[in-house]
């Protein structure tokens, strides 16, 4: 039996700020849906689910959840390798 040893990282603000990802995500999938609103204004979907967000925000329906969700894949997909900063020092806690 091998033995492997692995180490597991729960990269979204650990090793990377996925803030301009996130937030031009967010505002392309609202405007989609008829609303405008500025990105500083969304930086309460960091964090929490983003289903939760839609709904205490802007009281979407389970509908509506749905349709933004759905708008996200294509646009987090091409913001996150475009736009995901990594974390300077990420290097320093694999050395330690």
């Amino acid at each position: 039996m091998t033995t492997k040893k692995v180490i597991m990282f729960d990269l979204d603000g650990t090793l990377s700020d996925p803030k301009d990802g996130i937030l031009r995500s967010v505002d392309y999938a609202l405007n989609q849906m008829g609303i405008q609103q500025e990105g500083e204004e969304l930086l309460s979907f960091i964090g929490p689910p983003l289903q939760d967000s839609f709904k205490d925000h802007f009281s979407f329906t389970e509908n509506e959840v749905h349709t933004a969700i759905k708008l996200l894949p294509r646009t987090l997909s091409s913001a996150w390798g475009m736009k995901t900063r990594f974390i300077q020092t990420w290097s320093l806690c694999l050395t330690r």
